[in-house]
């Protein structure tokens, strides 16, 4: 696990009802949940990395950051909200429809590119960390040894990327 991010999602389902083709208006009924969610983020080990050391500058190219599935939904602090007009009556029916979609819906959100940009970051700070421990350990790491780390995710390829160094001797 390399990144964990916090949120509160709102989900939403509404469903219209006409009669007599399509003459009469039975109402609708839109039902909401909102829920607070962790969604956590890993890498795998058991991927390629590659680490390229060149003058005291260590290049990290981590595999792909994915999310970890499925998301955690906070259940004690949910919310339910129905709207339903006078000739309808089915809104359990849809709020037990949402509560069905709420974990693959979830799911899909936490693999969205903007949920992952909120997270790449500090992703790439915990890559570095676990970079900078095994250099340590392999006695690599130091002022006159490896001095800064640059972590790229495998999916971050592109020559128009220019990814800053991630961590330096001393922090």
């Amino acid at each position: 696990e390399v990144a964990v991010a916090e949120s509160v999602e709102s989900l939403t389902r509404s469903d219209e009802r006409r009669a007599f083709w399509d003459l009469v208006d039975l109402g609708t009924t839109t039902v909401e949940i909102r829920v607070p969610v962790t969604y956590r983020y890993h890498v795998r080990l058991d991927e390629d990395w590659t680490v390229e050391i060149e003058d005291g500058f260590c290049r990290v190219l981590a595999p792909v950051l994915r999310p970890s599935q499925p998301p955690a939904i906070h259940t004690d602090r949910i919310e339910r909200r129905v709207e339903e007009s006078w000739l309808r009556f089915d809104a359990a029916e849809q709020l037990a429809v949402l509560e069905r979609q709420l974990t693959p819906r979830l799911s899909q959100l936490a693999a969205d590119p903007r949920h992952m940009a909120l997270v790449r970051e500090s992703s790439r700070q915990a890559v570095a960390r676990f970079v900078r421990a095994w250099l340590l350990t392999n006695g690599a790491w130091g002022p006159d040894r490896v001095r800064a780390i640059q972590v790229q995710f495998a999916d971050e390829r592109g020559d128009e990327l220019e990814v800053p160094v991630t961590l330096v001797v001393g922090d």
